[in-house]
């Protein structure tokens, strides 16, 4: 197992040695994607619930005018 674990080993260095530039880049690229996504949902979890509090607020001010009115 340890001998198939070194040749397995030896061989992705290989691998990474033979494809180290291409790989940076994709990592680089894959890195950046995921930041830029992470962001961006970040953001509009942000926006999404302060539009819903606000929605909530304003739902709220209308029934309790709207309860305010009937009373009257």
């Amino acid at each position: 197992f340890g001998v198939a674990l070194r040749a397995l080993g030896s061989r992705l260095i290989l691998f990474f040695e033979h494809d180290r530039i291409r790989d940076a880049k994709n990592l680089v690229i894959g890195i950046i994607h995921i930041s830029l996504g992470l962001s961006r949902t970040r953001v509009n979890t942000v926006s999404n619930v302060s539009e819903n509090e606000n929605e909530k607020n304003e739902s709220d001010g209308h029934y309790r005018n709207g309860d305010n009115h009937l009373e009257w």
